[in-house]
């Protein structure tokens, strides 16, 4: 498996095909109807404007796994350090290692960039991604009761953390 920087022309399809399928489906996203393919320009363009990553998941012979990207946490001025994250992984590459992956890598590109804290927004049923998030080291940071709603019942939201810690640094004190 590697991880690359997603391609708008290689990526983007089975980018949308996994994200439509987790709102047709699921409650992992409060989206409520299927995103066009225009979507998916305005999803490359706005991430590549505001300097934010796109990774993708693939196998030995390029089979697309995943995706992780982050975006603003919030769009005031002093949330610039923090960033919301997201990851998918397709059905059959799930619990294989692929979303450990692509947080780790995820994380990598985010301190590039300046990011101090990542923030999982987690739809509470998704005991799958709660898992994922704690293995990875985020901790929990709090419950937003009946915040969404979607198939006709409220959803709430938690959400869990984790300050990235420079490496450069670290190790430095290490030493």
């Amino acid at each position: 498996m590697k991880i690359v920087p997603a391609v708008f022309e290689r990526h983007a399809a089975p980018m949308l095909e996994l994200l439509n399928d987790a709102i047709l489906h699921t409650t992992w996203v409060y989206d409520c109807e299927p995103h066009p393919e225009s979507y998916m320009r305005e999803y490359f363009d706005e991430h590549a404007a505001g300097r934010y990553p796109v990774l993708a998941a693939e196998s030995g012979d390029g089979a697309f796994l995943g995706f992780a990207s982050c975006g603003p946490y919030r769009h005031y001025q002093g949330y610039l350090h923090a960033a919301e994250l997201s990851v998918y992984v397709v059905p059959s590459a799930r619990r294989a290692g692929v979303g450990t992956a692509l947080m780790a890598r995820l994380e990598d590109e985010c301190r590039g960039i300046g990011i101090h804290t990542l923030v999982g927004v987690i739809d509470s049923e998704n005991l799958p991604s709660i898992a994922l998030h704690r293995k990875c080291g985020y901790g929990y940071a709090g419950t937003v009761r009946e915040a969404g709603r979607k198939f006709d019942r409220w959803l709430s939201i938690v959400y869990y953390q984790k300050i990235l810690e420079d490496k450069s640094s670290a190790e430095a004190v290490r030493g």
